[in-house]
């Protein structure tokens, strides 16, 4: 029946398919096809698809192009050429539909042969901004100023710009401004005009305020630099005068100020009063330009005032000539239908919004998917059409006016479909209310009401509004309010709550951001504040909880904001007197002292808040209301709570009489929103861990309410939780711990692993240590089935590199004094039963219990048994049975034979020892595996993530492992295996044995956290930032499981994958830059005791900076320039794909950057990168060494805040770091440090459970006799000196300066140490870092700093060979 039915199907399908030809198959296939075969379906479907039409017609073309030069003389062929360029050029200057498939395809054709097809700029800049085809003009001019020949060439412009000689490059330059302008990136804008090119500084600060959304003060900068004459410099050429205009016009249409953009529009046209505006024809530069704003003014005025008889007149006198109406007609049928809606001509109206309709439609079909700006902004116009058409389908039905209900009912659903207050601009904001009060007022005066919708339009005014100030729009949103003053003469409602809540909202937010005066922002606050307090007897905000509730939080806000300002000036005078008696009177403070006035607005601010939260209970009406009043009292008190823990002799404490309540209302109120799923109470919670160890009398409340949350929302802090398991603290956690374990036992059992072998009770602990074998026993029976799997990973450690470890720690234990002899002793037997005891080890499997510190009892696997019997033998003769003659070996005689040993082992691994690629070699547990085996049930790890309520009976189970191990060839030899689920599919992992994998667990937890932050902020948000996290578990303290990546490859296969096989042979020769390198460095050994570390130091010293700039750059020259760019383009199959890859690409590696940098993260090699294959992304792998351990123990020290090398800015050229890469960073470093305080909450893990890698820092630290005063009393000082790092970077202390604290407590000792300062310091003349202060850097200056001392040759000349700076 199945296959009857497939049958027909197909039969239906083919008699729709037009048949060309058919092939044979067989024995006797067909061997000769022509090429009319091929091209007649070719040419079908070019007739069907445009897009693949462009892809068709653009290949063709330039293959047959490219055949001229082989097929005609010298002289023909540049005769062809230069007919070809000129009918090209007249292609898209003459066109008037811009049809988006054959705009691309001209592009293309120009991008793919640049060093023939040169398209006139200004032509391209059109055609691409009426097509929407702005990827590819972008790409094909920034491929013409990459082969910029210098020669300085002028180009043709149009007759109106013949007058003034523009520079070919700088034409470019300007062209692409405007392209990247029309996609509303000003991140590159900002590259472009901060030094590219040679613009006035006028434009710079104009186009910097219009990023920022300050549309008025660039508007004034415009105008201002249109109208001056006085140019010191030079007067600025007419391409730079054009893009003034412009942008202007575009400020005057976000400031939605019609009559302005009206005047300014039309003067361009005519000067003459009233202007000719039939003038517009005369030139297609003003169709362009100008006739858009003339339009969009004069529907706007006509809508909103009534009178535009001049608009009328213009439409009607174009409509007369066929190639205007044309134009008309296929550019603006939205503006003509609305035009005829405001004179009820309906019908009309259907005709050209459905029009529109189609031409959406149209653009819509030929846009290419990676166009996502262009798409955006696209469908952002679809909602005003939609609604244009169902308020036509409305008002042309009668029936609908027999009532008013079906009237409201369409506003109600209009009022219920806002535009996003945050992602949709102004431009759309104004079109969608303005064209709602349009048709509102047609449907009220056919029911004869002419006030039926008054209010509704007062409410989306109002939404406007709040609109306008999310996005940093304060003169619509000042304009908008003096429009619904008439809310007034409602008396006492909601609407004049709304508009005054809008109106202190507007002012405050307005003083955070804005740049005016202290006593203007003071003054506007103070008359804010009292608007609202006058509302303070509203029987409304008595009535409506949501109202009060936004009010008092808003009241809050405004004494908030006072206080801030009043601690940064710390004098009362500077705002003025009568703001200064203002502030004094709404304190309601005693005294005129700066100190008492803060402590007085603080704690009116908290009762503000306080009235907030007491306004009504969950009701299931305003949850969101309910947790928005107490996150607000929640980040109320602990801002100024942390203020007075961080408070020191320059900047004393205030004194606050509710102080000493702030610590229990945080608890009680963020537990409050975490019980309503609150996602930031949830993310906030180590600060609740915080206070109740700054402040135990907390511990009690703490413990009530935490009863009442469940306990799966604290998932995503197990491990922070588990750390206090055997502090002073503990009873905080311990019933959220137990919960979880009876409830969640797989989300337990490998934290509980990893940290309880660093549990250590003492008599004043014993009710700790029992409530952890509670928690142990309600895991009992998971970790019987978790200690199998454990035991089984741990085969796949490689057993040479876990040799290694046991024998460095050996060597660090013979080199103490005294020696503890018991201790080595114990750790050679731990190695030698670990790994040699092949004939010891028992094969029933694992029995100790949870956190039971003795060896278990596992199966030796295959492999690493074949290794115990190759050198078990070896460790006996050398060190003796059980290690009897370590302990009285010298430091010496031992490292002679741990370099035998390891000599004898690598050869063995690289030959009869290679890791082997099957499951059975490491684990017969493993690969005998049964399916149907229904005593082992365990979850495949990471599946809990505290984001949602766990349903473990839907989570996946181990259901076998896959045969085939990938065998990784980093120095650890990690394996990827494949666990296959319940759910039939396959889950691959990395497994790390030897490595203490909580730091990367933690690390991957702060990018979590940091995209949370990004999530959030407006500049983060809607750029859409986000870091590529994974999963990492770590099992216990030597073995861990990371998730793998797939369609990723590392960041040097990629490089090395578009090196031609002449250019790999020459890069890993004796004159590649590698062996250069070495050679240059190895020259300064002098001493036979010469080792890598006194070589590297040697330089420093010996190379100045001249040697070293001038050898780095010889090193650069032996590497292709372009490697990272040529992966990329492989990786594209059209100019948008490889602009997409590449924007990807930057803004990745810029937040990579910015949060490697806030954690310290080094060893940045080209291996610890990952590049997403299908996105471009990267993804920063391997984080071994954090918080300055790179620059502070490494024998040859990092010196350099991440990675920023030539390959990774050579992609974005032109522009290069500048531009994208360095405003991504600005924009994610401002974000962290606005929000520092949930990093260093996250980052307090650290500090209660340290790994085993930080034990060791800080033994190997105080070895170095860098001790601090701390680590006589406090057991945590390393970390804690950690963090403290992290936070002056979020501060905004000068990276240079971190660096060389950093470098001092590893190197201060050796001689070398004044000289690598001297180089990380840098050349005043010359680096930026050097010219700004120690400390108190704004983000710009912090970004600038880190790109400076990223970027340096002088630094980078001197690194390590294997971090290949020259790459």
């Amino acid at each position: 029946m199945r296959a009857d039915a497939l049958k027909e199907q197909r039969a239906r399908r083919e008699s729709h398919v037009t048949m060309y030809r058919k092939y044979r198959i067989g024995d006797l296939p067909d061997i000769q096809i022509k090429y009319s075969y091929i091209i007649a379906p070719l040419q079908a479907l070019a007739q069907r698809d445009s897009t693949l039409a462009k892809m068709l017609f653009s290949a063709l073309f330039r293959a047959i192009f490219n055949e001229v030069d082989n097929l005609k003389t010298e002289r023909e062929s540049t005769e062809i050429t230069e007919q070809i360029n000129k009918s090209l050029n007249m292609m898209l200057e003459l066109s008037t539909q811009y049809f988006p498939p054959f705009v691309g395809c001209i592009l293309d054709i120009a991008y793919n042969t640049p060093k023939k097809i040169k398209l006139a700029v200004a032509a391209v800049n059109t055609a691409c901004l009426t097509s929407l085809q702005q990827l590819s003009g972008i790409t094909l001019l920034e491929e013409m100023l990459i082969h910029q020949d210098g020669d300085g060439q002028k180009s043709s412009k149009r007759a109106r710009l013949a007058r003034t000689e523009v520079s070919e490059e700088m034409g470019i330059w300007i062209e692409l401004a405007r392209l990247y302008k029309s996609l509303g990136n000003y991140d590159v804008l900002r590259g472009i005009f901060g030094g590219k090119i040679g613009t006035q500084k006028i434009t710079q600060n104009a186009l910097e305020a219009e990023a920022r959304g300050d549309y008025k003060t660039a508007a004034d900068l415009y105008a201002q630099a249109l109208n001056s004459d006085d140019w010191p410099s030079g007067r600025p050429q007419k391409i730079e005068e054009d893009l003034w205009e412009d942008s202007r016009l575009q400020c005057l249409d976000n400031l939605t100020t019609w009559d302005k953009l009206e005047e300014a529009s039309s003067t361009c046209v005519d000067d003459s009063d009233p202007p000719l505006l039939d003038k517009v024809w005369d030139d297609t530069f003003y169709e362009e330009h100008y006739l858009p704003h003339i339009i969009r003014s004069k529907v706007k005025q006509l809508l909103l005032e009534g009178e535009e008889q001049s608009l009328l007149t213009f439409i009607d006198s174009a409509m007369k000539h066929s190639d205007r109406k044309a134009l008309l007609e296929s550019r603006y049928c939205e503006e003509l239908a609305l035009m005829y809606v405001f004179q009820a001509d309906y019908d009309r109206a259907r005709y050209y919004a459905n029009s529109a309709m189609q031409m959406f439609l149209q653009d819509w079909g030929s846009m290419d998917s990676l166009m996502t700006s262009s798409r955006t902004s696209r469908l952002q116009s679809l909602q005003k059409m939609t609604e244009l058409q169902e308020f036509l389908d409305f008002i042309g039905n009668e029936g609908n006016f027999s009532s008013s209900t079906y009237a409201t009912s369409l506003v109600s659903k209009w009022c219920a479909r806002m535009p996003d207050s945050v992602t949709d601009p102004t431009s759309i904001w104004d079109d969608i209310i303005t064209n709602r009060c349009l048709y509102m007022d047609h449907i009220a005066s056919k029911l004869d009401d002419q006030d039926m919708f008054q209010e509704q339009e007062l409410t989306l005014q109002l939404a406007q509004a709040d609109s306008a100030v999310e996005q940093n729009n304060f003169p619509v949103a000042l304009k908008l309010l003096k429009l619904t003053r008439s809310v007034k003469k409602y008396g006492d409602s909601p609407s004049m709550i709304k508009f005054y809540q809008c109106y202190a909202r507007t002012h405050q937010k307005r003083a955070l951001l804005s740049n005016i005066e202290p006593d203007k922002k003071m003054q506007a606050l103070l008359g804010s504040l009292q608007e609202l307090e006058k509302l303070n007897v509203s029987e409304v905000l008595r009535a409506d909880d949501g109202l009060g509730r936004r009010h008092y939080t808003l009241q809050s806000s405004a004494f908030d904001i006072m206080t801030e300002l009043l601690q940064k000036n710390m004098d009362l005078s500077s705002f003025g007197e009568t703001n200064a008696a203002g502030l004094v009177s709404v304190a309601a403070s005693k005294k005129e002292s700066v100190s008492e006035v803060i402590s007085s607005l603080i704690e009116k601010g908290h009762t503000c808040v306080q009235q907030a939260v007491a306004l009504g209970d969950v009701d299931g009406h305003d949850k969101h209301g309910i947790i928005e009043a107490n996150m607000a009292l929640v980040k109320y008190c602990d801002k100024y709570l942390r203020q007075k823990e961080e408070a020191d002799d320059e900047s004393p404490a205030f004194s606050c009489a509710s102080i000493n309540t702030f610590p229990a209302t945080i608890i009680t109120h963020m537990l409050k929103c975490m019980k309503l799923d609150c996602i930031d109470a949830m993310q906030r919670f180590p600060r609740l861990l915080q206070i109740v160890e700054y402040y135990p009398d907390t511990m009690k409340i703490f413990t009530e309410k935490v009863s009442e949350v469940p306990c799966w929302m604290f998932i995503s802090w197990i491990s922070q939780m588990v750390a206090l398991l055997d502090k002073k603290e503990a009873f905080a956690v311990q019933a959220i711990l137990q919960n979880i374990a009876e409830e969640y036992p797989e989300a337990l059992i490998y934290p509980m692993k990893v940290s309880s072998k660093g549990f250590k009770f003492d008599v004043t602990t014993k009710k700790n240590k029992a409530a952890v074998d509670r928690i142990c026993a309600s895991l009992d029976k998971t970790d019987k089935y978790a200690g199998l799997l454990i035991d089984a990973l741990d085969q796949f450690g490689q057993p040479n590199s876990l040799l290694y470890d046991y024998l460095g720690e050996l060597r660090s234990m013979l080199g103490e004094k005294p020696r503890e002899k018991a201790a080595i002793k114990q750790c050679y037997q731990e190695m030698y039963h670990k790994l040699m005891d092949y004939k010891g080890q028992s094969a029933r499997g694992r029995t100790q219990s949870l956190y039971d510190d003795s060896q278990p009892e596992s199966t030796m696997g295959p492999y690493r048994r074949r290794f115990a019997e190759a050198f078990a033998k070896m460790l006996d003769k050398d060190f003796g049975k059980e290690g009897e003659k370590l302990a009285d070996m010298t430091p010496h005689e031992f490292l002679n034979k741990e370099k035998i040993l390891r000599n004898e082992m690598d050869d063995a691994i690289k030959t009869k020892l290679k890791p082997p690629g099957n499951v059975k070699e490491y684990s017969m547990w493993m690969s005998d595996f049964s399916r149907t085996d229904s005593d082992f049930s365990l979850e495949i790890p990471g599946q809990y993530h505290g984001f949602s309520k766990p349903l473990p009976e839907y989570h996946v189970r181990i259901k076998g492992f896959d045969e085939k191990v990938k065998v990784m060839s980093s120095l650890r030899k990690p394996k990827c295996i494949t666990i296959r689920g319940s759910d039939e599919k396959d889950h691959r992992f990395l497994v790390k044995g030897g490595e203490d994998l909580r730091q990367d667990q933690r690390i991957e937890q702060l990018f979590g956290i940091m995209n949370e932050v990004f999530a959030k902020d407006p500049a983060c948000k809607t750029r859409h930032y986000k870091l590529r996290t994974y999963e990492v578990i770590p099992m216990n303290t030597r073995v861990g499981l990371i998730e793998w990546m797939d369609s990723t490859i590392p960041w040097r296969e990629f490089l090395y994958s578009a090196m031609t096989e002449k250019e790999l042979a020459f890069h890993s020769s004796d004159k590649g830059p590698h062996r250069v390198h070495n050679d240059w460095v190895w020259k300064l050994k002098t001493k036979n005791t010469d080792n890598i570390n006194t070589v590297y130091a040697k330089m420093y010293k010996q190379y100045s900076k001249t040697d070293t700039v001038r050898s780095f750059r010889i090193k650069e020259g032996l590497v292709p320039a372009d490697l990272s760019r040529r992966a990329f383009l492989q990786m594209s199959s059209s100019p948008e794909g490889f602009f997409t890859l590449r924007s990807h690409f930057a803004v990745s590696h810029a937040l990579i950057c910015v949060s490697n940098y806030i954690i310290g993260i080094g060893d940045r090699h080209l291996s610890n990168f990952m590049v997403d294959q299908e996105t471009g992304g990267m993804i920063g792998i391997d984080f071994g060494h954090a918080f300055g351990s790179a620059t502070q123990f490494l024998g040859v020290p990092e010196l350099m805040p991440f990675r920023l090398t030539r390959q990774i800015t050579n992609p974005l050229m032109p522009l290069k770091e500048k531009g994208l890469l360095e405003s991504t960073m600005v924009h994610a470093l401002r974000a962290l440090r606005n929000n520092y305080e949930l990093l260093l909450n996250t980052m307090d893990v650290f500090v209660k459970d340290q790994s085993v890698d930080w034990m060791n820092f800080a033994a190997k630290q105080l070895k170095e006799g860098m001790e601090t005063e701390e680590a006589k009393t406090d057991s945590a000082w390393y970390p804690k000196q950690k963090v403290a790092y992290a936070q002056r970077k979020l501060r905004g202390d000068n990276p240079w300066c971190i660096t060389r604290d950093e470098l001092e407590l590893g190197h201060g000792k050796k001689p070398s140490f004044n000289d690598m300062v001297k180089v990380v310091k840098g050349d005043a003349r010359e680096n930026i870092r050097t010219q700004l202060p120690d400390s108190g850097l704004t983000v710009e200056q912090q970004v600038a700093s880190l790109i400076d001392q990223a970027t340096d040759p002088n630094l980078l000349g001197r690194v390590y060979t294997g971090w290949d700076p020259y790459v």
